[in-house]
């Protein structure tokens, strides 16, 4: 019953690939979408499921999803020619930083609400904690009742292309001395912007992103790709506050974005989706 529903989705691959092309560029679990498409990748994705090859991470967050060709790597949606160079310079930086004080005010009449991010327990260290306020549930729908006493933030949001389908846009909030380990998020599809909005002391909170460290400094944003391995320290007394906002890439077509918004099974292969499950 299992290998029907998989091959289920193959085929559904296949008809959505032949409906938008541009979607055979996706790399899924290191090979392209074309060729998971394919009657190979049809034989490697049942492969997979005979020997209950599970991607261990996913499995963390009540995710069951395969690996194809025993693949092992932590990045599993991919687009050639993502540029996942760190950033303090794009036009969305620019207004970001611009509108600093205003988020600033807004950022700290809601930062009450903060609630464990699902996340702390596996990536803070024993006393640690990492908290976040989330402007988008689950679904990817606005959190209208926080946006609303959030207007700058709704408004420079609604300008850009916000990527709820495999990002966030949320506050965050590590509490005093917390370090987050380091670890490498699943996808380049999500191009993450940090804008700091409270930092107890220059220097002792900072962000690993590959080989760069960045001291985090109130009102200067910056950008990098989650895909890359970054680790956190946080070695002051004090809540270090940030505001982050996930964006598709630029160099991903717009016609490709719309398209999987409106297809979010795209995103669902490989992976048991008849239960409701999270997605990272």
């Amino acid at each position: 019953m299992a290998i029907k529903y998989y091959e289920f989705q193959h085929k559904n691959l296949v008809e959505m690939i032949k409906n938008n092309p541009l979607l055979a560029n996706i790399i899924f679990q290191g090979k392209p979408l074309s060729w998971h498409a394919s009657e190979t990748g049809l034989k490697k994705l049942v492969e997979a499921i005979e020997n209950e090859w599970l991607d261990p991470i996913a499995l963390n967050h009540s995710i069951k999803r395969y690996c194809i060709d025993k693949y092992d790597d932590d990045l599993v949606w991919d687009y050639p020619g993502i540029d996942k160079s760190l950033s303090f310079e794009d036009p969305f930086i620019e207004e970001l930083n611009k509108k600093f004080l205003p988020i600033k005010s807004e950022v700290m009449k809601i930062i009450d609400i903060a609630k464990k991010f699902p996340d702390s327990d596996d990536l803070t260290d024993k006393d640690g904690q990492w908290n976040f306020i989330p402007f988008f549930e689950k679904d990817g729908s606005p959190n209208r009742k926080i946006l609303e006493q959030c207007p700058t933030i709704d408004s420079v949001m609604s300008r850009q292309n916000v990527n709820t389908d495999l990002g966030f846009a949320f506050v965050s909030v590590l509490k005093s001395k917390s370090n987050i380990a380091a670890h490498t998020g699943s996808t380049s599809l999500r191009k993450r912007y940090h804008l700091p909005i409270k930092v107890p002391v220059f220097g002792k909170s900072k962000i690993r992103i590959g080989l760069d460290w960045v001291s985090w400094v109130p009102g200067q944003a910056f950008s990098f790709y989650d895909a890359v391995e970054h680790e956190v320290i946080h070695d002051a007394d004090g809540d270090r506050i940030i505001l982050i906002i996930d964006v598709w890439p630029e160099i991903i077509p717009i016609e490709l974005i719309t398209y999987i918004q409106k297809n979010k099974d795209l995103l669902r292969y490989a992976t048991d989706s008849r239960n409701s499950v999270a997605f990272i």
